[in-house]
């Protein structure tokens, strides 16, 4: 048998070709709904199914938190903790909430 997953372009999966995939569904700040097609062959027939499954905001209840204070345990020169929202990757990064 085949499997040929038909997956919508904003959500990674494991596969497009398993019976059975993993995805990730994308952030959402209000619920929507994502789409899947599945088409199943054994050679000889063919069967397509259209799977819809819902999604909604993860916790919408809590606001966004603010950073209270930004540590590392080591640096580059020019690289100092207080620019970390500036893009660059630091190593051991410490962020503690309020």
């Amino acid at each position: 048998m085949t499997f040929t997953w038909t997956i919508p372009a904003n959500v990674p999966v494991s596969s497009k070709t398993d019976s059975k995939i993993k995805f990730l569904t994308p952030i959402v700040t209000q619920s929507d709904v994502i789409e899947f097609g599945l088409e199943i062959s054994d050679g000889q027939l063919t069967q397509s199914k259209a799977l819809q499954i819902n999604i909604t905001p993860y916790k919408p209840e809590l606001g966004l938190a603010k950073i209270k204070i930004i540590e590392a345990s080591n640096y580059n020169l020019s690289d100092y903790p207080q620019n970390v929202d500036d893009g660059e990757p630091f190593d051991k990064v410490v962020c503690k909430w309020r």
